[in-house]
């Protein structure tokens, strides 16, 4: 559900989604104040707004997602599977490849010695302060 009673499509911030081989983009979803879009969630239903949102400094994209799980098979937790577009240039592909490769660690980590987010995001404060000083 989208939240942004100003939105301007000149704005960008459209819901994308994509073919299952990430060939395609299918259909591109203006995030209107008061729309609603309802889709299946699965290994491959690739969506997202992978542009900046260009909107002025006042406004912001908002939105609510409410996901349900359904009875069945064991739900099969797991990060998010980021995909580069088939536009995206070399470099862009090998970032996201290289930021999906440590989301995976940083899962296998999380779920290995039950560490948390909040002890993740104090390690990057610390690196982040570390990194100013020099």
């Amino acid at each position: 559900m989208f939240l942004n009673p100003h939105h301007q499509p000149e704005w960008g911030g459209a819901l994308e989604l994509w073919d299952r081989a990430m060939e395609r983009r299918c259909v591109a979803i203006e995030p209107l104040f008061n729309r609603a879009v309802i889709f299946n969630t699965d290994v491959d239903t690739f969506h997202g707004h992978p542009d900046p949102y260009a909107c002025p400094e006042h406004e912001t994209r908002r939105s609510i997602a409410l996901y349900y799980f359904t009875e069945g098979e064991p739900v099969d937790v797991r990060s998010t599977e980021y995909r580069a577009r088939p536009s995206d240039s070399r470099t862009k592909r090998a970032l996201i490849w290289a930021d999906k490769m440590l989301l995976r660690a940083y899962d296998r980590v999380k779920r290995i010695t039950g560490m948390d987010d909040r002890v993740a995001s104090r390690v990057l404060g610390w690196l982040d302060r570390h990194a100013r000083r020099k």
